[in-house]
């Protein structure tokens, strides 16, 4: 069931637009992907806060993920 998740594409999770180019800009389709990425991998990204941060981790807890 998890690994279903871990194919999940980023679009399908509620973030902002800035969070999504970020996603876009490293590469990061899935959420396979996201969650190999560190906190610092993500704040590296331009455009990309400590409130996009708080966002994601938000929407992996919501699905159980990190």
């Amino acid at each position: 069931m998890e690994s279903e998740k871990l194919k999940q594409y980023v679009p399908e999770i509620d973030v902002d637009k800035r969070v999504r180019k970020t996603f876009k800009q490293l590469g990061i389709r899935t959420l396979e992907e996201l969650i190999q990425k560190t906190p610092d991998d993500l704040l590296l990204a331009h455009g990309f806060g400590n409130d996009g941060l708080f966002r994601v981790r938000k929407e992996l807890k919501k699905l159980g993920l990190k």
